[in-house]
């Protein structure tokens, strides 16, 4: 059995004095090695393609002048922009911000690769949207930046949606600030009338069952108050303004105070 191997083959004719065909040279070159490395390049390059393809990921390359060379599906689908539309063009068609004004990846002073960088650009429909990229310069073999390559992902929704939380909770936080000062104020003056009416400070009331009614009124307004109290510390907690005081708290009283307000 014989080897079979890929050849280069050039065949020259041989020509007489009166330039009549009287036969043929032919030269072989053994090319089975240069065929396999080709195909490996032309896999690596199509596995490539596909993985850039298939990436969740938007990704898309340019040249030293910033015109965008390729992009993959992901970005198609982030931006709205075909291949047609784009490739070609110079990158300022995203009107990126801070990009238009700043380029980062080109930028002599600070040569190194961006990552994780938020910025804003513009779909083809007008839409701005809000993204976290990563980017780096691409060099030739004399190590000569010849282009680059740019990745991101929309985090429009995540970013909305963290703002609309926010506001929420400044709301929810204003909200009950608020209405626990509009509950406090008449609380307070119950629990000095209160006072006032079981200490007698204006004369006698009567019997001292109202006595212990005019305590039990006083005690259960007092809680409501606490119970307000810590409506507003959650509210200063959330705001980050919160501080905790330690206190030795007698646990018979508390129990007591709890069965008076149970009682009936």
């Amino acid at each position: 059995l014989c080897d079979l191997f890929w050849a280069q083959l050039t065949i020259s004719p041989v020509l007489n004095d009166r330039k009549r065909l009287i036969g043929h040279v032919g030269v072989m070159r053994d090319i089975t090695a240069e065929v396999k490395a080709e195909r490996e390049l032309r896999y690596a390059a199509e596995l490539q393609q596909n993985i850039i393809d298939t990436a969740a990921t938007a990704i898309f390359t340019v040249d030293e002048t910033g015109r965008i060379k390729t992009i993959n599906r992901s970005f198609t689908n982030a931006t709205g922009y075909t291949e047609q539309q784009v490739v070609g063009r110079h990158c300022s068609v995203l009107k990126g911000d801070p990009c238009l004004t700043r380029c980062n990846l080109f930028n002599s002073a600070n040569p190194g690769p961006v990552f994780r960088k938020q910025c804003r650009i513009t779909a083809r429909d007008g839409k701005v949207l809000t993204i976290i990229k990563n980017a780096s310069a691409t060099r030739d073999d004399q190590g000569r930046v010849n282009g680059g390559i740019e990745s991101f992902v929309d985090v429009t929704e995540l970013v909305e949606a963290r703002e609309t939380a926010e506001e929420a909770t400044r709301t929810k936080s204003a909200f009950l600030a608020n209405m626990s000062h509009e509950i406090r104020t008449p609380l307070t003056a119950i629990l000095g009338f209160t006072d006032l009416m079981a200490r007698q400070a204006l004369g006698p009331i009567g019997t001292p069952a109202y006595i212990g009614y005019l305590r039990d009124i006083h005690d259960s307004g007092a809680h409501l108050l606490a119970l307000i109290n810590d409506v507003l510390d959650m509210a200063r907690f959330e705001a980050g303004c919160l501080e905790l005081n330690e206190a030795d708290v007698a646990l018979d009283d508390v129990i007591q105070r709890s069965a008076r307000m149970i009682q009936g």
